[in-house]
C-alpha cells in the first residue's frame, strides 16, 4: 500500500544589485507554464495564489482547479486561488479513478517526531475537493467497498519489495465517515530493519539498527 510522501518548501528567489534600491527588487519565476511557490503567498487560511497569476488557473465545472506544481505535488484551490487541497496522492495512482469519489491526500507534519511520522495523510472528496477525514495517520491506503486500512505511528518495511508490510503503531480499517471498523495489532518493529530502502539491503551487509530509531533516542 503506498502512500506518496509529499514536501513542498522552496524559497523566494530574489535579485540583490548590491544596493538598496536594487536589493528589494524580486526576479519572479512564476509563469504560466511553470507553477512553482512563487506563485504562492501565505495567508491567515493557508496558501493562496498572488492575485496576478490567478487567471492563469484552468477552472473545472465545479469551481476548482487542479495546478500540478514543478516540485511534484498536486493540489486544489477554488475561484479565490485559496489551496482546499494540497498533497493530493498522484503517480501511478490517478486521484480522479478513486472508489466512490474519496482520494488520498497528504500533508507535512507540524509535530513530526521522526522521519516516519514526517507526513500525515486523509482524504477528501473529488467532486468538491471537500475534507472528509482530516490528515491523521502515518499510512493510508485507497478506498475499497467503502472501507481503507491506515496506521497511526507505523512505519514500513520493505523485504523482497513485492509486498510492503507496517510495524509499530496501531492499525486500523475505517470506512468513509472515519469510524473505526477493525483494529489490527500491527508487529514491533525489529531492531534492525530495511525501512529506508526500496529493495532491502543485501545479504552480506549489516543491518543498522539506528534506521528503526526514533530521533533524539
Amino acid at each position: 500500500m503506498k502512500v506518496f510522501l509529499l514536501g513542498i518548501f522552496l524559497a523566494f528567489v530574489f535579485a540583490v544589485a548590491g544596493n538598496s534600491a536594487n536589493a528589494s527588487m524580486k526576479r519572479e519565476t512564476c509563469t504560466q507554464a511553470k507553477w512553482t511557490e512563487s506563485c504562492f503567498d501565505q495567508n491567515v487560511r493557508g496558501r493562496r495564489i498572488k492575485p496576478q497569476y490567478l487567471h492563469w488557473a484552468k477552472f473545472q465545472r465545479n469551481g476548482f482547479a487542479v495546478l500540478h506544481l514543478e516540485t511534484g505535488e498536486t493540489l486544489a484551490i477554488n475561484r479565490q486561488g485559496q489551496v482546499v487541497v494540497s498533497g493530493i496522492v498522484s503517480g501511478n495512482y490517478d486521484y480522479r479513478d478513486a472508489e466512490g469519489g474519496i482520494a488520498m491526500f497528504s500533508v507535512k507534519s507540524r509535530n513530526a517526531t521522526s522521519e516516519f511520522n514526517e507526513f500525515h495523510c486523509g482524504y477528501f472528496q473529488v467532486s468538491d475537493f471537500k475534507i472528509v477525514i482530516p490528515a491523521e495517520y502515518n499510512r493510508c491506503g485507497e478506498f475499497h467497498h467503502r472501507q481503507a486500512y491506515v496506521c497511526k505511528n507505523c512505519r514500513p518495511d520493505c523485504i523482497d519489495c513485492n509486498k510492503i508490510e507496517y510495524y509499530g503503531g496501531e492499525g486500523f480499517v475505517i470506512n468513509t465517515k472515519n469510524e473505526i471498523l477493525k483494529r489490527i495489532t500491527l508487529p514491533e518493529l525489529p531492531l534492525c530493519s530495511t525501512v529506508e530502502g526500496v529493495g532491502g539491503y543485501p545479504a552480506d551487509q549489516q543491518c543498522r539498527p539506528e534506521s528503526s530509531r526514533v530521533r533524539g533516542d
